[in-house]
């Protein structure tokens, strides 16, 4: 029964606790003291994020309206639904990351140091030493 809330409630502990008339605690409780609880209980949210993740698919992609003549051949009307550009923006910066879809760059270095380092110290220096090599 547990697991049958817990998939109509989308994992959703205030639901969860609401449908069985119990706290929100009582439910966390039994999910740390009960494995098959914490099981079904992870079980419903991952379904609820395929959910959310087929109908981001359909979002990127749009519905198409298609008409097909006597002949069987397909023809594109319009959309029935717009691809979102927020959704692909979305899916392109987190599952895109990969890729190169990213707003920042991230920068991994390797560095040893003896001591400690003044970055503002190093930046002014590295600039005025910029500076001298444009002068000449």
């Amino acid at each position: 029964m547990f697991r049958q809330v817990c998939e109509a409630d989308a994992g959703i502990i205030g639901g969860i606790a609401s449908t069985l008339g119990v706290r929100r605690s009582t439910v966390y409780l039994w999910c740390s003291k009960y494995p098959e609880f914490r099981q079904a209980l992870n079980d419903a949210r991952e379904q609820f994020i395929d959910l959310a993740e087929s109908n981001l698919r359909k979002l990127v992609a749009g519905v198409p309206a298609i008409e097909t003549d006597e002949n069987g051949n397909k023809r594109f009307l319009g959309w029935i639904e717009r691809p979102s550009e927020t959704a692909i923006i979305f899916t392109l910066k987190t599952r895109g990351k990969s890729r190169g879809y990213v707003e920042r760059s991230e920068i991994a270095a390797d560095v040893h140091l003896r001591g400690s380092i003044n970055i503002r110290e190093w930046e002014r220096d590295r600039l005025q030493q910029n500076a001298r090599i444009g002068r000449k």
